[in-house]
């Protein structure tokens, strides 16, 4: 239940063609519920939405969806995270792209490489606050 003036805020945020997306807060938040909401709109607007997860949180027919724990017991040698998947979606038709979390550089990298490309890209991350946000994207992840 969300204020009216958040809700306006969101509804908002299903408008845009391109760009990120982060939703942060603590775990256990409702950042992932909040993300499937806004997609499940969008989607609604017969926009094409690809999703990378490890696991998949929520099963939705409307979304094409990857589900990276299936390639868990690969090789090192044929490892398959989020940038080998997201590099994979670039070559496709997508309009938006989920990526479950962004927790190590390479990730983040793609996140935003995408974002760049014109893909509208959506995402969750661990944070307590805007700020810890923007220095864990900077100082942790590498993103200047």
């Amino acid at each position: 239940n969300y204020p009216s003036e958040t809700i306006e805020i969101l509804n908002n945020l299903t408008k845009y063609a391109n760009g990120m997306i982060l939703i942060t807060g603590q775990v256990g938040s409702g950042k992932t519920h909040l993300m499937y909401a806004l997609l499940q709109k969008l989607a609604r607007q017969q926009q094409y939405v690809i999703t990378i997860e490890d696991p998949v949180e929520y099963v939705d027919e409307s979304f094409f969806q990857i589900d990276l724990s299936e390639f868990a017991s690969a090789s090192e040698e044929f490892k398959y995270g989020y940038p080998e998947a997201v590099v994979d979606i670039l070559r496709q038709d997508s309009n938006i792209i989920l990526i479950g979390e962004t927790r190590e550089p390479q990730t983040a990298f793609q996140l935003v490489n995408a974002s760049n490309l014109g893909q509208l890209v959506f995402s969750t991350m661990h944070t307590n606050s805007a700020p810890a946000t923007v220095s864990r994207m900077t100082s942790s992840l590498g993103i200047n």
